[in-house]
């Protein structure tokens, strides 16, 4: 098979060979950090050393420009930020990004999203890996299990899993700084993302853009949850992604579209 430039990028994502040839201004000051940071697609995640309620974390990601609480689309983002943990104790938990509606009247898994400090949702996770007997609405000793809206904000363990918590409580938080200037490549070619797929952020899909994936890629770093995009390279159009990968079964074929994510 001849080695296009195109191969030559999907060789690299499917080896994990694509790196920054020298480290940048955020992976010199995360690396600082010690074991509350790590940095993975682009961005650097810190475990925060004071406790605050949700919405103080929500704009007290400060440390870096470019900040907010996390948001972590992919089990595989989870486990690659598991040693900010690695001298916590279990007891410990840490408020991210991901946010129940409030006075939903839904079940306790619904209507969860990912939201950043000005409360715009970006779509939801339906794989989220809740802690046993979680998500339970617990209020204060009452039986829980039914949804009454006094949990509505989510936590992290440090095994990774997630649990509902009081949004007007005290916890750590996981602020994300990310690269002022992202690198996007394509790395699935001749593909669609499904308009059902919850990798979408909300309300950002099939936007018209002009002349290039550039244009695409500068729509998308305007958003702090933006990892990816999709592009149809007949008309510029984008589809913008909260998740670094797709999964198989969210895209169908589509020579006309392009998917693009971070290195």
């Amino acid at each position: 098979m001849k080695l296009t430039f195109v191969n030559f990028v999907a060789l690299l994502f499917a080896t994990d060979l694509v790196q920054f040839s020298a480290a940048t201004a955020l992976q010199t000051w995360c690396t600082s950090q010690g074991h509350r940071a790590a940095y993975v697609s682009q961005s650097c995640f810190v475990r925060t050393t004071d406790s605050k309620t949700f919405d103080q974390h929500s704009v007290g990601c400060t440390e870096q420009p470019n900040g907010g609480l996390a948001i972590l689309p992919s089990t595989k983002i989870v486990e690659s930020i598991a040693s900010i943990f690695s001298d916590q104790p279990s007891s410990n938990w840490f408020f991210f990004a991901y946010r129940q509606a409030s006075g939903q009247s839904g079940g306790l898994k619904d209507n969860w999203t990912w939201r950043d400090a000005q409360n715009n949702s970006y779509g939801s996770n339906v794989d989220i890996p809740w802690s046993g007997g979680e998500p339970n609405d617990f209020n204060n000793g009452a039986v829980s299990g039914v949804e009454e809206g006094y949990e509505n904000c989510g936590a992290m363990k440090t095994d990774g899993t997630i649990l509902d918590f009081v949004c007007a409580n005290y916890l750590m938080g996981i602020c994300q700084y990310r690269e002022p200037g992202l690198v996007y490549l394509p790395y699935k070619f001749g593909y669609k993302v499904l308009t059902s797929s919850t990798t979408i952020i909300q309300d950002k899909s099939s936007l018209n853009q002009e002349n290039s994936a550039d244009n695409c890629a500068i729509l998308c770093r305007t958003y702090l949850t933006c990892q990816g995009f999709a592009m149809k390279s007949s008309a510029t159009t984008c589809t913008l992604l909260f998740t670094n990968r797709v999964p198989d079964s969210d895209v169908t074929p589509d020579s006309n579209w392009n998917i693009y994510g971070l290195l």
